[in-house]
């Protein structure tokens, strides 16, 4: 077995600033009377305004004694405090129809979303900002779709915030336009007063492994546990490890750590001779092991299979995991990587390239999209 050049990273992150809870600002089904009362409807021009139904939520429509009628009206929402919360994204279900009219004025805008940091009471004088990439591809009159999840801006976001539905229609043409199921989420930070954690990241080189790395394993065994128990992290992500049942470091790791006091979790559990493994290791007082396993399906990347990229199988390891922040359980998912090394050798960087585009697309797909990941 050929060594390698490899690099040994050792980095402690405070995670406080990091850590996020999601929240919903607003859930209206627009359903029931109550629901619909709590947003306020505004008539600009014509007679017809946003009505309430019990089976389709929220309705406007510019059609009324058969003929059609220039309208504008707006619903707008209650107050949202949208303060200090971050990716704040809004999502609803709506219709239109009936068939003959079923896309008639979507390429005019006829039917958007804003949203304000201010509304003074009168739609003309509010600043508002449109909310783009609502999907608006209603092929069947009077089928539901979903929005789509739309982002609210920086700018649209204080104590006093709302967000509105503006409908239009002509004295030639209308539809109408329905909408139930509206809500607003956003993540906020975790009270740093009680969710100040730290991750240390650490390549131990070869660890339990007595044909590479450190000569002295009793050493090396003893020197990392010192090195853990003085750099006190609540979690620590480990590269190189090897556990083979013979040795079996990592388990005598924890039990040097204190088997009361900390916990570890190797995937998968042993190694054979000098397997390179991730582990982590924890405090069990303030961390609660969930699940782990391999991400181990991906796609090719740079001309190579995503086995090969990820050093012919050492794939990333995932944990799920629950903080325990005092009164408070927040759940993360940490991915643990160690990437194809060789410093300065072409191959290798491509390797890690392409290991690195298809991790990135496994972890923007909708499994992990929402998680808090590290």
């Amino acid at each position: 077995m050929k060594k390698c050049i490899r690099y040994t990273i050792l980095l402690a992150i405070a995670c406080v600033n990091f850590l996020q809870a999601q929240t919903t600002i607003l859930d209206q089904t627009l359903l029931t009377q109550a629901s619909f009362n709590s947003f306020t409807a505004v008539s600009v021009t014509g007679a017809q305004t946003w009505t309430f139904s019990s089976s389709y939520g929220a309705v406007c429509s510019g059609y009324a004694t058969a003929q059609n009628f220039q309208n504008e009206d707006w619903l707008i929402s209650p107050t949202m405090n949208l303060a200090g919360v971050n990716n704040v994204k809004l999502t609803f279900n709506h219709t239109r129809g009936s068939a003959s009219v079923v896309n008639v004025g979507v390429s005019q805008g006829w039917y958007k979303a804003y949203a304000t940091d201010n509304y003074t009471g009168d739609v003309a004088t509010t600043q508002w900002i449109e909310l783009t990439g609502v999907n608006h591809t209603v092929t069947t009159a009077w089928q539901y779709i979903s929005s789509g999840e739309i982002i609210i801006p920086e700018a649209a976001k204080s104590a006093n915030s709302r967000i509105a539905f503006r409908y239009m229609s002509s004295n030639t043409q209308s539809a109408t336009w329905e909408i139930k199921n509206v809500k607003v989420k956003g993540e906020v930070p975790i009270n740093p007063d009680i969710a100040n954690f730290k991750i240390t990241n650490w390549n131990i080189e070869w660890f339990g492994c007595t044909s590479f790395g450190p000569t002295n394993e009793t050493l090396q065994l003893n020197n990392v546990a010192s090195a853990m128990l003085a750099m006190n992290s609540d979690i620590f992500c480990l590269q190189e490890v090897t556990n083979p049942v013979s040795v079996a470091a990592f388990t005598n790791l924890v039990t040097l750590l204190g088997n009361d006091q900390w916990e570890g979790r190797l995937v998968p559990a042993t190694t054979d001779d000098c397997e390179q493994r991730q582990g982590i290791i924890y405090k069990k007082a303030r961390v609660q092991f969930v699940n782990s396993g391999l991400l181990s399906s991906g796609n090719s990347a740079q001309g190579n299979s995503y086995y090969y990229n990820w050093s012919s199988g050492r794939f990333p390891a995932l944990y799920n995991v629950n903080l325990i922040a005092g009164a408070n359980v927040v759940p993360i998912s940490i991915v643990n990587i160690h990437a194809k090394s060789e410093d300065g050798d072409a191959d290798s960087y491509t390797r890690r390239l392409g290991a690195s585009q298809a991790l990135k697309t496994i972890l923007d797909g909708a499994n992990y999209s929402t998680k808090n990941l590290y």
